[in-house]
């Protein structure tokens, strides 16, 4: 896939519409070749400066000026995303470890009591 359609997929993932879009075909070809993408809207206005940033470079319509995939990923609402992800995978790995440490520890406790109750009764 080339920067140009991950632009157009990222737009749409991040305003839950598409970037050039009209009920004619022709219409749309033409909005592609000639327009660039309406950061205008509502929804795209409700997404951050930087991703903006980061799709007007991605959807530039000069091959030329538009960054490659690297350079994408370098850009600093990218490296906002990675941190996020980190972070939240972190959050999750320490979240699943202790529920399962918790668990673990319940189901030793089970195996406990019962292994004492038939001691007990022997």
């Amino acid at each position: 896939m080339d920067v140009w359609s991950a632009g157009i997929v990222l737009y749409m993932m991040l305003s839950g519409h598409q970037p050039f879009y009209s009920d004619n075909h022709a219409k749309v070809v033409h909005l592609i070749t000639t327009e660039a993408p309406d950061m205008e809207k509502e929804q795209i206005k409700a997404v951050s400066e930087e991703a903006r940033d980061l799709l007007v470079k991605m959807l530039n319509k000069n091959p030329e000026e538009r960054p490659n995939a690297s350079e994408c990923l370098q850009h600093p609402w990218m490296n906002e995303q990675q941190f996020r992800i980190s972070k939240f995978s972190n959050l999750l790995e320490s979240r699943s470890n202790s529920v399962l440490n918790r668990a673990s520890e319940n189901l030793l406790q089970r195996k406990g009591l019962r292994i004492s109750g038939q001691l007990s009764v022997a």
